[in-house]
């Protein structure tokens, strides 16, 4: 090779410009180094010209690319010639590209290896990430988090408690005694009572350690073991960072795609939605199996002969009355919790592995 020129290196065929003229002559040029020459007929004669290139073109689809010479003289070549010229600003690598592009093998090999980095990303480095995101938020932030969720949800689903002073002060000593054999680290827990005909019957923690009890779980409940489970689901989702983890997934699967579909049409931006959305429908199922596994470790914890299988008890008198049958039916892929025939099985292999009921 010499002066960056391959040996060898094969004429390219092309249109032969000279200065000035618009005319096209076919034409052949041999470069080396910043020399080519030209081979050119006219007007039934051989000409041959030698000119010092000045610039090559980059390539540009199937665009003609266009390499200037001195004098004004113009070489114009197929889009997918191979110039090697010191003046050509096509890097070695850029070039290799080019070559990658030409060949669909090369490029549905590479279609395949990116489908499979984004399901890998989506459920795995995903999910990582927002585990580290959670477990650094500083329970400053997730408090700051918990006190704005609370005043919005008191402005517009939540009204004060109905229930008597003595009947909450006495759900809170319990739910204390659960929280002492709680692992929340620095974030701290907190029991608030609220009552919500929208919300119903229902308990949900927020990120900073806050749990609400709504006045229509309570009076659903038959025994206290039956709210004292779902407080403890309820610690576990807090202890785990679950609803800071959902947030964080929640973001990140917002940026994937953002950055996948980009411009291309609402097709594809719907068809990523749909692919997100379940894919946080999997992560719901499985935080609250991790909740109602640690809803039994701590419901043991705390003694006092705590029935750990109760809350599940509770739960299938609120899927009866939300949907009559419901407490019947097993898991759904398109269900954001375990279906209770499941979670009943999995709670109680769960409780007996500890030493419940032996």
């Amino acid at each position: 090779m010499t002066n960056g020129t391959r040996a060898g290196a094969p004429p390219i065929e092309g249109r032969y410009f000279e200065p000035g003229s618009a005319r096209a002559f076919p034409a052949r040029m041999t470069i080396s180094g910043h020399l080519a020459t030209i081979s050119f007929d006219r007007d039934g004669a051989s000409h041959s010209s030698v000119r010092e290139v000045l610039a090559v073109g980059a390539r540009l689809g199937s665009v003609p690319r266009r390499i200037e010479l001195e004098g004004g003289a113009l070489f114009e070549a197929p889009a997918d010639a191979r110039i090697d010229a010191a003046g050509d600003r096509e890097s070695r690598m850029l070039a290799r590209v080019f070559d990658l592009e030409a060949s669909w093998r090369t490029v549905a090999i590479l279609v395949v290896a990116t489908v499979v980095s984004v399901v890998l990303l989506l459920l795995y480095g995903v999910p990582t990430l927002a585990n580290v995101a959670a477990r650094m938020t500083p329970a400053s932030v997730s408090a700051l988090m918990d006190a704005g969720t609370l005043k919005t949800v008191d402005q517009t689903l939540l009204s004060p408690s109905q229930l008597s002073v003595e009947r909450r002060q006495a759900l809170a000593d319990r739910f204390s005694r659960l929280a002492m054999q709680a692992e929340t680290g620095s974030v701290p827990l907190a029991l608030v009572f609220r009552s919500s005909p929208i919300v119903g019957a229902n308990a949900f923690a927020l990120p900073g350690g806050t749990v609400i009890l709504t006045d229509e779980l309570v009076l659903m409940a038959r025994t206290p073991d039956e709210i004292d489970g779902v407080l403890a689901h309820e610690i576990g989702h807090v202890e785990a960072r679950h609803t800071l983890q959902m947030l964080y997934r929640a973001a990140g699967l917002a940026v994937m795609v953002g950055v996948i579909a980009g411009d291309s049409g609402q097709m594809v931006d719907t068809l990523l939605a749909q692919a997100a959305s379940l894919q946080q429908l999997s992560y719901s199922r499985e935080f609250e199996a991790a909740a109602d596994r640690r809803s039994v470790e701590l419901m043991l914890a705390a003694g006092e002969g705590r029935d750990p299988l109760a809350f599940v008890d509770l739960l299938d008198r609120l899927l009866e009355q939300l949907s009559p049958g419901a407490s019947h039916q097993g898991d759904s892929f398109f269900s954001t919790h375990p279906g209770n025939p499941d979670r009943r099985n999995a709670v109680l292999t769960h409780a007996r592995s500890l030493g419940w009921g032996s």
